[in-house]
């Protein structure tokens, strides 16, 4: 790969060159600026007012590995090494998913709920289930700083980088390694009011459908439910959270499953509630534990 010199313009010309086939034009040109922006710092603004500027060749250099990493099918948050949640900047890699816009939902929409209807629930004791990069527990941390925030995750690779996250955020999260499916250490901490998770939710019949981006560089551990019980994290889940005096339950979810997994809650004491996602997709899930 040969950019031809080292003006701003020239560059952007190679990345729409050497990416083309691999995104659409929209796509191309966000994952341009944000390449420009992790090297150069530069704004939207900026891409297109200084294109006749020339860039150093140690900048330049950058630029290239990182448009050879697209090439090769990388997704742009792992080549950079982080990507934006809820307006913080969290370290991502291949031990954890990227966060979803759809997530970044769910944790508004807690923080709202906790905000308006029960601002007493600030204070409570908040558990994040599957927590990953840690994205959904350090960000209601950070919207609800009264909160004692606890995440959990099978993967000791995936809490490393959500310990980071944490400690480079400056944000206060107590991180458990276990297994829902069979915890050994959960127990032992107590009452969790609120609960909150977005576990595997994608049944193996719908791996073919997936991006290849997705498929060959994300944890199948996280992307993946299981082939005979799909709900089967939900299911352990609402078991666990009736030993743990839980009072709300907040999941994201398959839209396939969403009427499964609401008689499921119903049927386990709660008063549920499906919402849509901002693409009026069946999302969400909110319960609050019957008296």
């Amino acid at each position: 790969m040969r950019i031809p010199s080292n003006s701003v313009s020239d560059v952007i010309s190679f990345f729409e060159s050497e990416l083309s086939g691999l995104y659409d034009k929209d796509e191309l040109k966000e994952i341009t600026w944000l390449a420009f922006f992790k090297v150069l710092n530069f704004s939207r603004a900026e891409m297109q007012n200084r294109k006749k500027e020339r860039i150093h060749q140690s900048e330049l250099l950058k630029l290239n590995f990182i448009c050879k990493d697209l090439r090769s099918g990388r997704p742009i948050q792992y080549v950079l090494g982080e990507t934006e949640f809820c307006g913080l900047t969290f370290l991502v890699n291949e031990s954890v998913l990227i966060p979803r816009p759809e997530t970044e939902e769910l944790v508004y929409l807690i923080r709202d709920f906790f905000r308006s209807e029960n601002p007493y629930l600030n204070g409570q004791r908040i558990l994040d289930i599957g927590t990953g990069s840690g994205c959904i527990g350090i960000a209601l941390k950070h919207f609800l700083p009264k909160s004692d925030v606890y995440a959990v995750d099978v993967s000791s690779s995936a809490l490393e980088v959500a310990k980071k996250n944490a400690t480079q955020l400056g944000i206060s999260v107590k991180f458990i390694e276990d297994n829902i499916l069979h915890p050994k250490k959960l127990f032992s901490f107590g009452a969790f009011p609120v609960i909150v998770s977005n576990p595997p939710y994608i049944s193996i019949q719908e791996k073919n459908t997936l991006h290849p981006r997705v498929l060959n560089h994300e944890p199948n551990l996280a992307l993946f439910s299981s082939d005979h019980d799909p709900i089967n994290f939900y299911r352990t889940i609402l078991a666990f959270a009736s030993q743990v005096k839980n009072e709300f339950i907040f999941f994201e979810l398959n839209p396939d499953f969403a009427e499964v997994l609401e008689d499921l809650c119903n049927n386990s004491g709660y008063d549920s509630k499906i919402l849509n996602d901002i693409y009026g997709k069946k999302r969400f899930l909110m319960g609050k534990k019957l008296k």
